[in-house]
């Protein structure tokens, strides 16, 4: 039985695209009959980790020792790689009063970040001998660092987590905006709320599905947003919500809103496709690979709340638009990529490269 080590980032965040990707794939290697060993860096068993400098030291030991056999799901360590980066940009943007977003955004702009991710990618990815690439876009972070060598890096693109087995209908007025994933400051999610603020329309609401932590700075400061833009009746924050709960939440909506920073690739526009939801995203190099523009959606300029919000407002205003919109993206999910695919091409790509 030959033995693979997959590095995962965080066990413990659920309904996220790396935790259908992870588990399908483990299901199929076990039929393979692969001993499959998973190192989480939020839940390690049997490790210790007291901080995050002393999972660094831990991980590098580990790559170390196990160069020659370790299998790396780069959409999850790659926020792993990040963590100084992160640390940093928390750190500044909390010292100054700046956006954290912001700062952040324009850090891992900056020579110092490109150094230091380099240096953190060449430590944990130099020494895998197979590198699964969890989507096209993130071939381009790839190359940056020369890691994208034939016969190395196998690219298996995601699938949606939740597919429409209903019939969609038009609504002709746009009252709610879904946004999904994580409360997190690469999320942009103040961004969408200071938008939302811009926006004198008391009927558009906006839901909010996905993990978040009441005591983090990061949430209090969206709360304090919500307060100085008296937006308290109109934000719902629903949590991490089971695959139904969250199909309805789907159904119910009016169009997606996608303001992140970054994303290795951007299930939930995916997801928008099959409720045939228009989209509205950040213009970012993901998005790109999905959404066209004024045909799948509208894209803003990334960071800039005053563009979101003229963005939302013609959207909400044009149902011409927004119905052509809708048909485009029913008609694009008719087929749709499943995760059994995914695990499929996944293991399929193992197999070929040991033997």
């Amino acid at each position: 039985m030959k033995k693979l080590a997959i590095i995962h980032r965080d066990l413990q965040h659920i309904y996220t695209g790396g935790q259908y990707r992870l588990a399908q794939v483990l299901s199929h290697a076990k039929k393979k009959r692969y001993n499959v060993e998973v190192i989480s860096c939020g839940n390690i068993p049997g490790v210790a980790v007291e901080n995050r400098i002393s999972l660094i030291i831990y991980f590098i030991k580990y790559y170390l020792k196990h160069r020659d056999n370790i299998f790396t799901f780069t959409d999850h360590s790659l926020h792993f790689i990040l963590i100084i980066p992160l640390l940093i940009g928390r750190f500044f943007g909390n010292r100054y009063g700046m956006n954290c977003n912001q700062t952040f955004y324009n850090f891992r702009k900056s020579t110092i970040a490109k150094l230091i991710e380099f240096i953190c990618e060449y430590i944990f990815l130099h020494a895998a001998s197979l590198r699964i690439i969890p989507s096209e876009p993130a071939v381009d972070y790839f190359q940056f660092f020369h890691l994208h060598h034939a016969g190395k890096s196998v690219i298996v693109n995601p699938a949606a987590r939740i597919i429409s087995k209903k019939k969609i209908r038009f609504r002709t007025q746009a009252g709610n905006i879904i946004f999904v994933g994580q409360v997190r400051w690469w999320k942009g999610l103040d961004i969408l709320i200071q938008a939302l603020g811009h926006i004198k329309q008391p009927s558009l609401n906006l839901d909010i599905a996905g993990e978040y932590d009441p005591c983090s700075r990061y949430f209090k400061y969206l709360k304090t947003l919500i307060h100085k833009h008296n937006l308290e009746a109109r934000i719902t924050f629903h949590g991490n919500l089971p695959p139904q709960d969250l199909a309805d939440l789907y159904q119910k909506a009016d169009l997606l809103v996608l303001s992140s920073y970054y994303e290795t690739y951007g299930i939930v526009l995916l997801e928008a496709l099959s409720f045939g939801l228009p989209i509205v995203t950040s213009t970012i190099p993901s998005a790109k690979v999905i959404v066209k523009d004024r045909v799948n959606g509208l894209y803003y300029e990334t960071g800039n709340a005053e563009a979101l919000a003229r963005v939302l407002s013609e959207l909400c205003s044009d149902k011409k638009l927004r119905k052509f919109i809708h048909k485009n993206n029913l008609r694009a999910s008719k087929n749709p990529r499943t995760w059994e695919m995914v695990a499929g091409e996944t293991v399929a790509a193992i197999d070929r490269f040991l033997s």
